[in-house]
């Protein structure tokens, strides 16, 4: 960090100030604040998962697939949404995916799947 002084400073914050500050940088910042330290990082993988809204098949398919297999970022989930407009082309793998990651969501205390459909639901219990 010998070229980016502000950044060693940075680094050097307690947590929770991080933590803080963290609540009003904006997704695009959060994404490059994963990259300075772990510290940081882990801040911004908590705030950046914290609560999750998936519309699009594409971007749902890989976010399911991080918390399936990141258990330390599936921790951070505490509300997930999924809202899939085109809940016809939803083949099996997918709600097989999105149970895996149910599944390491432990702290989950907000979910809603009723778009979903009856299916996700059954797979659940």
């Amino acid at each position: 960090m010998r070229n980016y002084p502000h950044l060693a400073a940075f680094s050097r914050l307690p947590t929770e100030v991080v933590d803080e500050i963290a609540k009003y940088v904006a997704v695009c910042e959060l994404k490059a604040l994963c990259l300075v330290s772990k510290q940081t990082g882990d801040v911004a993988t908590r705030r950046l998962y914290h609560t999750i809204c998936l519309t699009e098949l594409k971007g749902s398919v890989g976010c399911l697939q991080t918390l399936a297999v990141r258990k330390d970022v599936a921790r951070c989930v505490r509300r997930l949404t999924i809202q899939s407009p085109c809940r016809k082309l939803l083949l099996g793998n997918f709600y097989k995916l999105a149970v895996d990651a149910l599944r390491q969501m432990v702290n989950l205390t907000g979910l809603d799947i009723s778009e979903m459909g009856r299916h996700l639901t059954s797979l659940l219990v």
